[in-house]
């Protein structure tokens, strides 16, 4: 598989159990190794044990966790995420953060992650793209080398996340350099509710 997805809601299939859910993509391939590849799944997203259980008894973290697995589970060279952890408590998106370095280390797909979350894309981002809304464009774009694992704590950090929220107000104020230099009214009031 080329390309996997993991949307903002786990959308798991709610008639198969957890480990049918993280096998489905793998349909193709002989039962036993199947069944190995869902396993080493399960356990690298700390869910080892829990193959038999249905998703209505999973918890939110958990149920993104498994699709997460199942996205991975195929091995796709690119891998797209859109807002995968915006419906989750600050705790689990963090831990869930954490979830997705280490397994892109082992394999390292290309991940193409939208959100609105500052934090969340100086955590995993190395290139950070800002869009210009009305219409969406790219607005300006950096790249984050601090070390990983990241710490949240340190100034270096602190310091990524002013530069990319700067970049937002900008985005929201400023016009593209394309645009006509006659047209300077600042960006509407209901541009910002697209970031904030």
């Amino acid at each position: 598989e080329e390309v996997g997805i993991i949307f903002q809601e786990p959308r798991l299939l709610p008639w198969l159990s957890v480990e049918d859910n993280i096998g489905f993509p793998l349909a193709h391939l002989p039962k036993d190794e199947r069944q190995a590849r869902v396993d080493r799944a399960l356990l690298r997203v700390g869910l080892g044990g829990l193959g038999k259980r249905w998703p209505r008894e999973l918890s939110g973290g958990q149920a993104q966790r498994v699709s997460i697995a199942r996205s991975l589970v195929a091995r796709p060279k690119v891998l797209l995420l859109d807002e995968p952890f915006s419906a989750l408590d600050a705790f689990t998106r963090a831990s869930l953060h954490d979830h997705l370095i280490a397994l892109w280390e082992a394999e390292r797909p290309t991940l193409v992650i939208v959100t609105h979350d500052v934090e969340e894309a100086a955590i995993l981002g190395d290139r950070v793209v800002v869009m210009q809304p009305h219409p969406g464009r790219i607005f300006t774009e950096f790249r984050i080398d601090l070390p990983r694992p990241r710490d949240r704590l340190d100034d270096a950090f602190h310091a990524t996340k002013r530069q990319i929220l700067k970049a937002l107000d900008g985005s929201l104020t400023s016009h593209h350099p394309s645009d006509n230099a006659a047209s300077s009214e600042p960006a509407k009031t209901e541009a910002a509710a697209l970031w904030w």
